[in-house]
């Protein structure tokens, strides 16, 4: 896909969830300053994604945009280190993905910037197999372990929400939380 445009892509998330889940707008943090996005690249030992920062100079995180919350540059960072001992870990991973993720269990490369309630994870991955895309979605399952998520950065998957808004993908529950019909 071509560069997205975050800022144009957060304005109609805004935008949508201001009629139509004014909570979840609230929700949504500040943005992250140069400092915070200097940090968490230095933990994880690799440049945050251009639309990634992007996106988190508009809103650092905490926003339940779907079953998954939207994690701030702090929540990014713990996850980071709670799974960082799971590098060593020796699991058979099935590897329908052959070529494009590494075939680890766990890699200090992923990013994790979204989870759900069950752990599960959205990561970037920063170092891909010869055959993948350094910012590509992976999703990180706490029992089948990593997979491609079907978009090549963030920018992506951010627009394919924006979109999944607009054309009546998600809906919003009594409760104000935003599900996938």
């Amino acid at each position: 896909m071509a560069k997205q445009d975050i800022a144009a892509i957060w304005h109609d998330i805004e935008r949508w969830l201001a009629r139509h889940a004014p909570d979840r707008k609230a929700e949504l943090n500040d943005g992250a300053d140069d400092a915070a996005l200097a940090a968490l690249a230095k933990l994880v030992g690799h440049d945050l994604p251009a639309d990634y920062a992007a996106s988190l100079r508009l809103h650092n995180g905490t926003a339940n945009l779907t079953s998954y919350i939207y994690n701030d540059t702090v929540s990014v960072a713990a996850r980071w280190e709670a799974r960082k001992p799971l590098e060593n870990d020796k699991r058979t991973i099935h590897d329908p993905d052959a070529g494009i993720i590494k075939p680890r269990w766990w890699s200090p490369a992923w990013l994790p910037f979204a989870e759900d309630s069950e752990g599960n994870l959205l990561c970037l991955d920063l170092d891909p197999a010869p055959k993948g895309k350094v910012g590509q979605v992976l999703i990180w399952e706490m029992s089948m372990g990593p997979g491609l998520a079907g978009f090549g950065s963030f920018g992506d998957w951010l627009a394919d929400y924006r979109d999944g808004l607009k054309g009546g993908r998600f809906v919003v529950d009594d409760s104000g939380y935003i599900y996938e019909k």
